[in-house]
């Protein structure tokens, strides 16, 4: 795995590929696959969405749709998605697209094989923002977001759920 890069490092290519993006989207070869996997990632968040609303009702779950003009949320999402891909399953690197989850607090992303093998994150990061990295932080905001065929978990400092526009109840 490789060394962490800062958050601001993050956004800033982050930033870069959003503004670079031509909209042309993958090669032909691969765009159906592209589009079922996003398919399939809205089905699962859905499904995800009512499931965390049930089990943990006190955490205030939401839903949010990044629209392709939330420039700014997206990048945070890209930027967070980068740390994840420090640490990507074997499956997703050597197969094709498919579903991918970005499991923030782990800084990992997975397959839909690999999501039940979730150890627990270190307690000394129990004050980080999963998105950003931030430490002492007391309140977080949870996080699910669909981007593309890629379903981020995690908990957000109050700053990044501005950056979001994630409504937020103190």
């Amino acid at each position: 795995m490789s060394a962490e890069t800062p958050f601001a490092a993050r956004l800033a290519r982050a930033r870069a590929l959003i503004a670079q993006d031509s909209g042309a989207g993958p090669p032909t070869s691969l765009r159906d696959q592209v589009e079922a996997a996003t398919r399939d990632v809205d089905r699962v968040r859905g499904d995800a969405a009512q499931v965390l609303r049930t089990v943990f009702p006190h955490r205030g779950w939401q839903e949010k749709t990044l629209s392709s003009t939330a420039d700014e949320a997206c990048a945070y999402v890209l930027a967070a998605i980068l740390d994840c891909a420090r640490f990507t399953c074997e499956h997703l690197r050597q197969e094709g697209p498919q579903p991918a989850f970005a499991q923030l607090p782990l800084r990992r992303l997975v397959c839909r094989r690999c999501i039940p093998i979730m150890p627990m994150p270190p307690l000394e990061e129990a004050d980080r923002c999963d998105m950003c990295g931030e430490r002492g932080v007391t309140w977080f905001v949870p996080l699910q977001v669909a981007r593309g065929p890629v379903l981020v978990l995690g908990d957000v400092c109050p700053a990044c759920a501005r950056a979001l526009g994630i409504e937020t109840a103190a």
